[in-house]
């Protein structure tokens, strides 16, 4: 039985990555930074940008929870992808659909204009309770750039919400 979830899982993943295959990042003079980067346009004058990206993890929950910004939905998260959302300066927070209580959950951030804030969605399938099946515990966790940039690439882009 073993073997037959090894082979769904490696399908799976090959599956999607074939589907994120032109977000695969340009090997140009930065290296780091997807082809898709180029599409980006600039944050308008006097706001900040708060990037929100969620990786693709097989072994992690596929669902697709909302996120919020200050109670409102904004987007819904889903793996694989990333986006952003142009904000006027002040305090925002970052919540999620989730079915559990931990520390962590939120993302307090503080926007400023040119800012660019970089906001991951994790989920973590191994903390959950009886009465929330599927497993669907999930965190809104503010990431240093240099660390969103080493997966960035892997992402597809959908613009902005």
């Amino acid at each position: 039985m073993r073997l037959g979830w090894r082979v769904i899982c490696a399908a799976l993943t090959a599956l999607v990555a074939s589907m994120v295959g032109g977000c695969a990042p340009d090997q140009g003079a930065s290296g780091a930074l997807p082809r898709w980067s180029a599409e980006v346009p600039p944050a308008p004058a006097g706001m900040g940008r708060v990037w929100l990206l969620r990786q693709f993890e097989p072994g992690e929950s596929l669902l697709t929870p909302g996120i919020y910004i200050d109670g409102q939905r904004l987007a819904f998260s889903q793996p694989g992808t990333a986006f952003y959302r142009d904000l006027a300066p002040g305090n925002y927070t970052f919540t999620v659909d989730t079915c559990t209580v931990d520390f962590g959950q939120a993302a307090t951030v503080e926007v400023e204009p040119r800012s660019e804030i970089d906001i991951e969605i994790q989920s973590l399938v191994s903390y959950t309770w009886f009465d929330c099946l599927p497993p669907r515990t999930f965190y809104v966790r503010r990431v240093d750039p240099a660390r969103a940039r080493l997966f960035l690439g892997q992402l597809a882009y959908l613009g902005a919400r």
